[in-house]
């Protein structure tokens, strides 16, 4: 699918549901509000991603001569990780694997070899119940583990620079504004197709 297509899909749904919610009432007015702001401010959020596009464009300098590429994530990000890999598959014809980061040490992680890229996007700010702390933390225990040369996160700024010294000088670093949770898979879906 285009990305217009997967973002188009992803902002219907996310409006869909925002109408059902206020219909059933398991959403709170100021729920919707706070949403209904983040979705008028999607259009420059896309503008400066489309803009700023150096750290992409590092970041392919890097995969263009690795064979496998892993694109790690959570919750409503997993899809977007799924979309990316399918098309840098489609149009490099690497293999990109795409899982849940809470799988990763489960499954796929046995097959990261030392040049293989890994990527993982981590979402949300540094204070949320610490998600992202524990994210890093399993992310590093990745790259760590499998000797891997080529990390990279998606991340919003908080997140980048909440990384540890050491991860931060070794690790490629994709800038994503900073969005809700259920919002993001739209911006890192943009991120993912550049």
């Amino acid at each position: 699918a285009a990305t217009k297509t997967v973002t188009a899909s992803i902002f219907s749904l996310m409006a869909l549901g925002m109408k059902l919610g206020e219909i059933k009432g398991s959403l709170y007015k100021g729920t919707i509000n706070t949403l209904a702001n983040e979705f008028k401010d999607l259009p420059k959020k896309i503008e400066f991603l489309i803009k700023n596009n150096n750290d992409v464009k590092h970041a392919a300098r890097i995969i263009s001569d690795i064979e496998n590429i892993y694109y790690y994530a959570k919750g409503s990000n997993i899809g977007a990780a799924k979309e990316g890999a399918l098309k840098l598959t489609e149009t490099t014809g690497k293999r990109v694997i795409a899982d849940s980061s809470g799988e990763a040490l489960h499954g796929t992680f046995a097959s990261i070899k030392p040049n293989d890229a890994v990527l993982e996007i981590i979402t949300g700010k540094m204070d949320d119940e610490n998600s992202c702390k524990i994210a890093l933390e399993n992310f590093n225990e990745i790259i760590n583990k499998r000797n891997v040369r080529y990390p990279i996160i998606m991340g919003s700024s908080g997140v980048i620079t909440s990384a540890s010294p050491d991860m931060f000088n070794r690790t490629q670093f994709l800038y994503v504004p900073e969005a809700s949770k259920d919002l993001f898979p739209i911006l890192t879906t943009i991120k993912f197709q550049m």
